[in-house]
């Protein structure tokens, strides 16, 4: 039962963080490690 409910959420973790670099995909062509080090400095 827990295998089942941690399969689904990391799915949609997955799912989420794909969506994510897609959208900075159209914004900035430089690599996932510069993409990254650029969201923890942006404010939430």
């Amino acid at each position: 039962m827990n295998d089942m409910v941690f399969r689904d959420i990391h799915v949609i973790t997955s799912k989420k963080t794909y969506l994510i670099f897609q959208n900075f995909r159209e914004y900035n062509t430089s690599p996932p490690v510069s993409v990254g080090s650029k969201n923890n400095m942006q404010p939430h």
